[in-house]
């Protein structure tokens, strides 16, 4: 399992984080609390001189888009099936969609 860092801009205390349990005392319970993990420092680092609304519901991928083009496009037909969680505890949403067409299959949420 590769090493997150966690961004933290609004909570007790801002910064980056290396550990989820650091990260979590500075946002647990923290009325509107603005926190998201980053898969490298660099990206953690870029993301702290911006602000949060650039990253809010945004997936930060840990692959290089180098990876991603000798990866490829995904199989078809497929299906992708997500959930993210607003807080923690927090809602809890979650969707599939259909890779070929692009259409959502179901969404299911808040929970």
């Amino acid at each position: 399992m590769s090493k997150k860092f966690y961004v933290v801009w609004k909570g007790r205390k801002t910064g980056i984080f290396d550990r989820w349990e650091d990260c979590l005392a500075q946002v647990k319970g923290f009325p509107d609390a603005e926190y998201k993990a980053f898969p490298n420092r660099e990206a953690a680092e870029d993301a702290f001189r911006g602000r949060y609304e650039e990253y809010k519901g945004k997936h930060i991928s840990s692959l290089s888009q180098e990876r991603l083009i000798e990866i490829g496009p995904p199989t078809l037909p497929s299906y992708s099936v997500d959930a993210a969680c607003s807080g923690n505890p927090g809602i809890l949403e979650y969707r599939c969609v259909d890779n070929q067409t692009r259409r959502e299959v179901f969404r299911q949420g808040p929970v």
